[in-house]
């Protein structure tokens, strides 16, 4: 179970985050958080689903992409096409993950980015724009995967 303090602290975050015309979605009393954006330049909206798990302070959270509106995860339409050295869609990797220092699962995957702290604030904006910034880049994003 969370803290109190961890939960008020996200939940703050998500409430600045909102206001800056982010679309962010708390679960109450969890650590969990779903940021929906479209990339730039694009009509679709893409879904991460963020879980820190049981504290802010553990490191990254575990981050996927997920159904924007059901927020099921696992679903090879909900992916960016392409851009496989971050991004490692499902099936084959069960309901997918992406690999970057950011990520509980990165950082699972390659042991030397345990190395850099995890910063103690804006645990979600810090996250949702380093993945944006990777699909904003010129010719980065090319669409969704096809089911």
């Amino acid at each position: 179970m969370p803290s109190e303090l961890d939960v008020q602290t996200l939940e703050e975050e998500v409430g600045a985050l909102s206001a800056q015309g982010w679309r962010v979605e708390h679960v109450p009393d969890t650590l969990r958080v779903y940021v929906a954006f479209s990339p730039e330049s694009h009509e679709d909206v893409l879904c991460l689903r963020l879980d820190f798990g049981e504290s802010l302070s553990s490191g990254p959270p575990s981050v996927t992409f997920c159904h924007a509106e059901t927020h099921a995860e696992g679903r090879k339409r909900d992916w960016p096409r392409g851009l496989t050295e971050y991004f490692k869609q499902p099936p084959e990797n069960g309901i997918g993950w992406i690999c970057n220092p950011w990520t509980r699962e990165g950082r699972a995957h390659h042991s030397e980015w345990n190395q850099h702290p995890w910063p103690a604030t804006r645990h979600v904006w810090r996250v949702a724009t380093a993945i944006r910034d990777i699909l904003d880049k010129p010719g980065a994003y090319s669409g969704r995967l096809d089911e």
